[in-house]
């Protein structure tokens, strides 16, 4: 246990291989923790000698929910993974960030370098969250009539109405009409719905978390610091990074193309046949990558260098 609001957590021990930096994996979201699903895919980078730690964010998962959602914040988030590594009692972290988790750890990275060794952001959410981003609503669109309409009568429903339109005037308002047990409950039976949306056509679909945070993913997640001093941050470093870019990713391109710019010296792998969950929709591929980057081998995949897409890549731009 970490803490009070960071108690959902697990070590994988390192085997085999040359000891190194702990890797901690950042879930995505904000508030989709699944470590259930997570776990067995990236535990295995163990075997490159490491100690892998997963935790669910506060408000996901395992974790507890604040009893104020005006709570949630990536100020928080980046604080908590601050207070994981010194619960790990590490000087330094190899970080991997998932979709939102990407997010949290471009933030930490830009507060605290000293304590980070190198990073992976794989399927990044924006780098520097903006107010009205709707990016993340491209997964319903790629759904076919009948997950849609799924998705909009669990949406529409009276409750669930009212609750989401509370939410981004008076969060406090909307969570004392609809508590943390009723919207989790919902919140997974539309990730359930929508999780189509995530991979390629043809590709496994992730199983739906059992405790999404709700209230963690709706409360608004706007950096209390401007974005130009998170670029001019990250303009200054020079820690190892690697991009994971899905060629059907619902995210933009222009998203990963912003990591690139900001990140100095930052590789992109590309895996054409990939959605969002390039780690559970090509695993083995996805850990030869990562662990390669994590041990300095020579990397098993192409990179991409260009900051426009491939020619195959049919996700959003």
């Amino acid at each position: 246990m970490f803490s009070a609001t960071a108690s959902g957590s697990l070590r994988v021990p390192g085997r085999g291989g040359t000891p190194g930096d702990p890797v901690v994996f950042l879930h995505g979201g904000p508030g989709v923790a699944d470590m259930d699903h997570d776990a067995p895919i990236l535990g295995r980078l163990a075997a490159t000698g490491r100690d892998v730690w997963l935790y669910d964010q506060v408000g996901a998962g395992r974790s507890s929910r604040l009893a104020d959602p005006t709570g949630y914040s990536l100020e928080r988030d980046v604080a908590d993974l601050e207070q994981v590594r010194l619960r790990i009692g590490t000087p330094r972290m190899a970080l991997v960030g998932h979709s939102y988790g990407a997010t949290v750890a471009a933030t930490y990275l830009a507060r605290h370098p000293e304590h980070v060794s190198r990073v992976v952001f794989s399927s990044p959410g924006r780098l520097v969250p903006e107010v009205g981003d709707v990016s993340g609503t491209g997964m319903v669109g790629r759904l076919d009539r009948r997950h849609q309409l799924g998705v909009v009568g669990t949406a529409l429903r009276p409750r669930a109405m009212l609750t989401y339109s509370l939410i981004k005037a008076n969060p406090r308002a909307a969570h004392a009409l609809s508590g943390d047990d009723e919207m989790d409950s919902r919140f997974a039976t539309m990730y359930r719905q929508s999780a189509p949306g995530l991979v390629c056509p043809g590709n496994p679909v992730p199983a739906a978390p059992e405790r999404p945070g709700f209230y963690a993913n709706q409360v608004p997640l706007n950096s209390t610091r401007p974005a130009a001093d998170i670029r001019s941050a990250l303009a200054r470093l020079r820690v190892p990074a690697l991009i994971v870019k899905g060629g059907c990713d619902y995210l933009p391109w222009s998203i990963a193309a912003d990591y690139r710019r900001s990140v100095p010296g930052s590789g992109l792998v590309y895996f054409d046949d990939c959605g969002h969950q390039t780690y559970a929709e090509r695993p083995e591929r996805f850990l030869a990558v990562v662990g390669a980057f994590l041990t300095d081998a020579a990397p098993p995949w192409p990179t991409w260098s260009g900051l426009t897409p491939p020619p195959t890549y049919r996700g959003a731009v």
